[in-house]
């Protein structure tokens, strides 16, 4: 969507589907936020990220419609990254715990 100001926009929202999903979602808006305080090209795009109700919603502006691509590319990239990431170290907290030993965790042979 074009914007004023020559702008184009992109929205994002991320919203857990069970309770379950809200710290991951908490730890994941953390990463985020981090993220567009340093934007690659700042002249060129604005990060917003706010919390809406259970939700975190992810506003992208550029001066380009191939710059916009970039920073959505970007952004989905760094969302599925560090979702994997607490996905991983939260389901290895959680076997610790249990006093599992998840082989598929660990990356070189015992």
């Amino acid at each position: 969507m074009r914007c004023k100001d020559s702008e184009y926009l992109a929205e994002l929202v991320l919203c857990p589907s069970n309770h379950s999903e809200t710290p991951v979602l908490r730890a994941l808006e953390r990463s985020l936020i981090a993220e567009a305080r340093s934007p690659a090209n700042i002249e060129r795009i604005r990060i917003t990220i706010q919390r809406d109700g259970n939700c975190v919603r992810i506003e992208l502006k550029a001066d380009t419609l191939s710059h916009l691509r970039a920073v959505v590319n970007s952004f989905l990239y760094l969302i599925h990254s560090a979702a994997k990431s607490i996905e991983m170290v939260t389901t290895s907290i959680v076997s610790e715990r249990r006093g599992g030993n998840d082989q598929h965790l660990k990356s070189c042979p015992s």
